[in-house]
């Protein structure tokens, strides 16, 4: 009994020892490939193409939301180049990046506009638009690993935000009378959101976001349960521990709702009550974090990145009570006559 006891011991460790090499091996597979998929631009998983607008998943979410201020032609993109500057700067830790900027002759109000993931800039010339109609000069830039923007690992808005600092600074030091505004759509929205956590000048005077997501984290927990039906734990994590090796950031620390914290920039912040991408339940966190002066709106029956669409009467008039208050026309031109 002693020696066939110890057989059937020797033969359940080995079927452990089997279990547990084939279940980090299915575990690992699972995480490099989240990775290729979702962060890494070379990724052969990866199966998205840059710039076509919006994502595959949005347009799923909301077929019959088939109109998108997202979209742009040819001719939309001839004119941004005919009318605007192509312009580069060098990030920090050394990558080239791209934007676009049209002056306004005469302005001193300056919109920084960024796109969501998988975006590019152009994504954001109707955007531009409503903004020069509201009497801004615009940057449109490529957000790092996006359009023509260089990197290789997409860093939903954590690194970027230092970019941002750097286009703020060059409009800053072009005119020291700039009022700067910041507006982002989906991952630009929480890349506005993290930057208003880092020490910003006071030409820096409002934050609009539009369907940012509380952190890389919560998105991609969402997406992971949603999208592929895997677990958070422990799949999420071995992605996480992925990211933080390849691209030299943790999915936790690219928080928008610890940046806010920090942040007392006024803040408008907007969301589609029928998101099935960046869920709605995330824009009373973001709205709560922020520590100063805020306004928010939720349009009902808008799905992704749709608010715009489906009531562009509510959507530009919140932003234009939003103006009204943190960009005032009477401070640019002087008193208001008596």
């Amino acid at each position: 009994w002693g020696a066939d006891s110890m057989e059937i011991w020797q033969i359940l460790l080995l079927i452990v020892v089997i279990l547990a090499v084939v279940f980090f091996a299915f575990v690992g597979a699972v995480a490099k490939y989240l990775y290729e998929f979702a962060i890494d631009r070379r990724g052969k998983k990866n199966i998205h193409t840059e710039g076509k607008s919006p994502s595959a998943q949005i347009k799923r979410e909301n077929p019959e939301q088939s109109a998108s201020i997202l979209r742009y032609t040819p001719e939309m993109v001839a004119a941004l180049e005919r009318d605007g500057e192509e312009i580069f700067i060098q990030s920090e830790d050394g990558l080239r990046l791209r934007a676009y900027e049209v002056m306004l002759p005469g302005s001193h109000d300056y919109a920084i506009l960024c796109h969501g993931y998988l975006g590019n800039l152009e994504e954001m010339i109707r955007f531009g638009e409503e903004y020069r109609k509201r009497g801004f000069s615009v940057l449109l830039p490529d957000i790092r690993a996006h359009g023509k923007s260089e990197g290789t690992d997409r860093c939903m808005g954590w690194l970027a935000r230092k970019d941002m600092l750097l286009w703020i600074d060059r409009a800053v030091r072009r005119d020291p009378e700039a009022r700067v505004l910041l507006f982002g759509i989906s991952m630009g929205g929480a890349l506005v959101m993290m930057t208003g956590g880092e020490k910003l000048p006071p030409q820096v005077r409002g934050i609009i976001e539009d369907c940012g997501y509380t952190s890389a984290w919560d998105e991609f927990a969402y997406q992971v349960h949603d999208m592929f039906h895997l677990p958070v734990f422990p799949c999420l994590y071995a992605a996480g521990a992925i990211v933080k090796r390849r691209a030299g950031y943790r999915l936790k620390e690219a928080s928008a709702v610890e940046q806010l914290k920090k942040c007392h920039v006024p803040m408008l912040f907007i969301h589609g009550g029928d998101d099935r991408f960046v869920p709605p339940w995330m824009l009373d966190k973001v709205y709560d974090a922020a520590a100063g002066p805020k306004e928010k709106l939720l349009i009902p029956g808008a799905g992704h990145a749709r608010a715009a669409v489906v009531d562009p009467a509510r959507y530009w008039q919140a932003v234009d009570h939003f103006l009204a208050v943190y960009f005032p026309k009477e401070e640019e031109n002087g008193p208001a006559a008596e």
